[in-house]
């Protein structure tokens, strides 16, 4: 039987050339054409990003993250044609898991292999959340991604905004697209915010010719660049030519002229980062290993009137990064040229070009100094106590060059300063400036106890054998440090246990750059925190390049077994050298806690005060508690337990800080009224209760608020019965987005205000009756209220957690009404406090009873007066009827 009919059968996707039908005896089937040790990259919309596919047996399979760090990445581009320095590895499924099964085999490359195929392998167990991800340095293109520029406009200060990614110039589509978005490209781009930069929409400035790249872009207003807003994915839209964004920055008179330099964020004005002005703003320059170098640093000293054979290379962003556009990338100088614009610019684009590597120079400024011999300083550390140690030699300073530094040359030179001998950390070449001037000594050798420096074995002097990117410097602790020598800490995570790891050097924290950082490096800070080693993680975290916390860690290389993250430095503490190129900081997430019983903590929410009640349970594992019958009784003696107030604790729908991990408790008191030190007895009911019931507690902030835990009001209203819905969480006012936002949602805030809720309904941001936008933070999303809870925090939520703008702020209307009020703001207490209200009279009423009032007042002031002219208000009821006849009767004739 000719069996190759049956290729019809074989599944339709297209013009895939991958795929291919193998015929069998009596059937066909179809797999993906791969061969052993092929990989490729998946689930992105650039070739050279995405999760890595490696085929094994003939079949595609994802990659196992855990140990998958930069030189696997790194082996990895190489082999697809990519150039190898400054892969970035990704963790997290951070691309998205493909269809594709998962691999238990990883690879352990050095850097220097040529294939994957080549590295050593190891074996570990991953889920679909867990696999591997790269990103390739692009080889050519156009720009550097997050380069923006502006196109179309009448002056260099306007027009439609084109964004830089892999390479490739493209537009931004409108949508959404306002003040916020605008202020981040005017910053971006360097102007001075001399007033308010203007949002322009519909294609304004033309409609371009590239492929749209972003849409949906919503920023704060605080980002350093396009690329760190919220937006779709690259290349992800629903836009025609019509709908691209642009906009107009306020442009204040340059008061620097086209090819001018200067050098910033320095000692002194003869060194600092090189800055140059082009069409009116000043930008900075990349610091490109391969083209910026000492030619280049001798142009700009001779452009500032410095002697160019003075010039000193620093290491790339060793004053700081700068702000606005990278003016230029790749320059290449001769030495011999007068000005920087003298110099030409190569094409080739480099994915290491961010602010972190913004490029600086020292020009030697000919000025003598005058010291005592022997005396030795500490210059370029971000506090004195740490900096390129220079020592006096022949009245003047100079530097210090030396292999052999180490901890007892450390000692010294802290001694000499009348610092603790106790944690003097030597560092290496790369962590301070460069000197300029004389190196003063090489080779130094001491034991640790000498009195001065010099009395340290040495090789004298002389610049033969060094250079000033050799020199030396020492870290001492400080008195009273704010932590201890080689302490680590993880922050901004949901507990200590996870996060951005920061380490202790001279009693100040710093962070670690995450090149080269994998799991065995995470396992020994997860040890070091009296965390379970065992399941830890390694992360990259990213860093903008502007956060004051220095880099002190790089080249970390951990086994697994160390004690400390510092004993895992393959020569010497060198942190910060190439100013952490990727922008990534080392991250770790811990496995499971041992805890003590009994205890208690809450998880995954947005601060101390939030999340879900863990307690800690049999086998002194973490566990949930079932919130079936948990009530707000309990929640008051769980905050009370946790050291926050005694009343106020609010328990919200299940799970909203995410469904926890090991069993399900339900919790019992013995206190008979909360307190710090209250104890709890906690059943196991995993049979009967799940996860998805986990208890989600907000407990009272710590000191005076602005109001209370889960009020709500309304406001942008001339009517106490309708308004902007706004909700008291952690002592603040804040917005609620429409996402999810219903009439019954509407139905229990009024309930909570107690205004009628018959004809409660929803008003969304983007109605034609809405209340306008909010301020303050957007608090809560998602809300599905299904009509009948008591409270709005009751209702199934997301907080803080958002994709909103307040142009999205929901409204309320309670009842429809006609005529304005007296008041215009309504609040409802939550919990079982009593309810205050505002007493609304409509304005009408309010005009009759005063109408009356005085109708009143006339008639007792008139018969005063009648009854003063009767005989000394001596006169019976005879008398007066007399003379009111005898008024009628007047009043008869003269009618």
């Amino acid at each position: 039987m000719d069996n190759s009919s049956l290729l019809l059968d074989c599944p339709n996707s297209g013009l895939r050339p991958n795929l291919d039908c193998n015929r069998l005896a009596a059937a066909a089937t179809c797999k993906l054409l791969c061969d052993d040790g092929d990989a490729r990259l998946v689930n992105a919309v650039d070739a050279n990003e995405g999760t890595v596919e490696v085929c094994m047996g003939e079949e595609w399979r994802m990659m196992c993250d855990v140990a998958w760090d930069n030189r696997d990445a790194s082996v990895l581009c190489f082999s697809l044609g990519y150039q190898g320095k400054g892969a970035v590895a990704v963790r997290g499924s951070f691309f998205g898991p493909s269809e594709a099964g998962v691999s238990t085999q990883g690879f352990n490359c050095s850097g220097d292999e040529l294939h994957l195929s080549n590295c050593p392998a190891s074996f570990y167990n991953c889920s679909a959340s867990a696999v591997a991800g790269v990103i390739c340095p692009v080889l050519f293109g156009e720009c550097n991604t997050s380069e923006v520029r502006l196109v179309g406009g009448a002056h260099v200060y306007e027009g439609r905004v084109e964004v830089c990614i892999n390479g490739h110039w493209g537009s931004v589509c409108d949508d959404r697209w306002d003040f916020y978005d605008a202020m981040v490209i005017c910053r971006q781009l360097g102007y001075t915010q001399n007033g308010d930069p203007y949002a322009v929409n519909f294609g304004r400035y033309g409609s371009g010719y590239g492929t749209i790249l972003l849409d949906e872009v919503s920023c704060t207003g605080n980002e350093s660049n396009i690329l760190q807003c919220r937006a779709n994915d690259p290349g992800y839209h629903d836009c025609n030519s019509y709908n691209h964004a642009g906009v107009y920055c306020p442009f204040v008179e340059s008061t620097c002229a086209n090819g001018d330099i200067r050098l910033v964020g320095g000692e002194s004005e003869s060194e600092g980062r090189v800055e140059v002005c082009l069409k009116g703003a000043w930008g900075t320059v990349c610091h490109d290993r391969f083209k910026w170098g000492l030619e280049d640093a001798r142009v700009v000293c001779n452009q500032l009137s410095y002697p160019p054979q003075g010039a000193a290379l620093v290491p790339p962003g060793a004053y700081g990064p700068g702000e606005g556009p990278i003016n230029f990338y790749h320059l290449t100088c001769h030495g011999s040229e007068q000005r920087l614009l003298q110099c030409t610019e190569s094409p080739f684009v480099s994915f290491r070009c961010n602010h972190g590597v913004d490029a600086g120079v020292v020009c030697i400024n000919n000025q003598v100094e005058v010291c005592v011999e022997g005396v030795v300083r500490l210059v370029g550390g971000a506090t004195g106590n740490q900096g390129r140690v220079e020592v006096c030699r022949g009245n003047h300073f100079g530097t210090v060059c030396s292999e052999e530094w180490g901890s007892a040359e450390a000692q010294v030179v802290c001694s000499q300063l009348s610092y603790s001998t106790d944690g003097a950390v030597a560092v290496k070449a790369g962590f301070f400036r460069p000197g300029v001037g004389s190196i003063e000594m090489r080779n130094v050798s001491c034991v640790g106890t000498e009195t001065s420096l010099l009395n340290c074995a040495h090789s004298g002097t002389g610049n033969q054998e060094c250079s000033h990117l050799d020199d030396v410097g020492v870290i001492c602790q400080l008195p009273k440090g704010e932590c201890s020598h080689g302490e680590v800490r993880m922050v901004d995570g949901l507990d200590g246990y996870s996060g951005r790891v920061q380490v202790c050097v001279g009693g100040a924290w710093g962070t670690v750059c995450a090149v080269g950082w994998d799991s065995a490096d995470a396992a020994v800070v997860c040890r070091s925190i009296g965390a379970e080693p065992t399941g830890a993680r390694g992360t990259s975290i990213p860093n903008d390049g502007t956060s004051s916390v220095p880099v002190f860690l790089e080249g970390v290389s951990c086994n697994g077994t160390e004690e400390a993250l510092i004993d895992c430095l393959p020569s010497s503490v060198s942190p910060g050298a190439l100013g952490c190129p990727t922008l990534q900081d080392a991250g770790a997430i811990c496995g499971e806690i041992a805890c003590g019983k009994p205890g208690m903590r809450l998880e995954g929410g947005v601060n101390s005060y939030s999340g879900r009640l863990a307690v800690c349970g049999e086998g002194l594992e973490y566990g949930s508690v079932c919130g079936k019958d948990f009530s707000s009784k309990d929640a008051n003696y769980v905050c009370a337990a946790l050291g926050y107030a005694k009343q106020g604790g609010f328990v919200l729908s299940s799970a909203v800080f995410g469904e926890g991990r090991g069993a399900v408790y339900q919790l019992t008191t013995r206190c008979p009224e909360p307190s710090p030190s209250c104890m709890f007895d906690y059943k196991d009911i995993s049979m009967d209760c799940g996860h998805e019931s986990d208890v989600s507690l907000l407990c009272p902030v710590p000191g005076k608020q602005n109001c209370t835990l889960g009020d709500v009001r309304l406001a942008g209203s001339d009517s106490a019965s309708r308004g902007r819905l706004e909700v008291c969480l952690y002592g603040q006012w804040g917005t609620v987005c429409d996402d999810a936002w219903s009439n019954q949602g509407a139905k229990v805030v009024c309930k909570q205000l107690k205004l009628p809720t018959e004809d409660a309904r929803a008003v969304y941001g983007d109605s034609e009756d809405s209340f306008g936008p909010g301020a303050g933070p957007i608090l809560l999303d998602d809300v599905k209220c299904a009509g009948d809870e008591e409270h709005v925090l009751s209702c199934p939520l997301s907080i803080a957690a958002h994709d909103c703008t307040h142009k999205e702020d929901v409204g309320v209307v309670c009842e429809e009404v006609s005529e304005p009020t007296a008041a215009n703001t309504v609040t409802g207490r939550a919990g079982n406090s009593e309810m205050t209200v505002t007493i609304v009279v409509p304005v009408v009423v309010v005009i009759v009873l005063l109408l009356l009032v005085v109708v009143v007042i006339a008639v007792i002031v008139l018969f005063v007066r009648r009854a003063k002219r009767s005989d000394g208000f001596n006169f019976n009821l005879m008398s007066k009827k007399s003379d009111v006849d005898a008024e009628v009767s007047l009043s008869d004739k003269n009618l």
